[in-house]
């Protein structure tokens, strides 16, 4: 007999998206919505570490990519469910 454990999230689960900054752990947690934009730099007005160049590929893409998950983390009417698989043995959170 074989035994499989999977751990699956729909898309319409997830209310938020959150940055941690490297350098001093601050957090910001972002509503998933289509509108959503993520930071250029960390919350904390006195670290000043830098997340994304302003106009920077990287950043877009991030836009990109979180208004993708909350377009259809708000569809009710896919023909379809998107589900995103996660890692079954997640490494401790530092």
């Amino acid at each position: 007999m074989t035994t499989e454990t999977r751990m699956v999230i729909e898309l319409r689960d997830i209310r938020a998206v959150e940055f941690e900054c490297p350098k001093c752990k601050s957090r910001v947690s972002i509503p998933l919505t289509q509108n959503n934009h993520p930071p250029f730099k960390c919350k904390n007005g006195l670290c000043g570490q830098v997340f994304f160049a302003d106009g920077s590929l990287e950043w877009n893409e991030m836009r990109n990519a979180l208004g993708f998950l909350g377009k259809y983390a708000e569809a009710g009417n896919l023909p379809f469910t998107l589900r995103l698989e996660l890692a079954a043995s997640l490494p401790p959170h530092k």
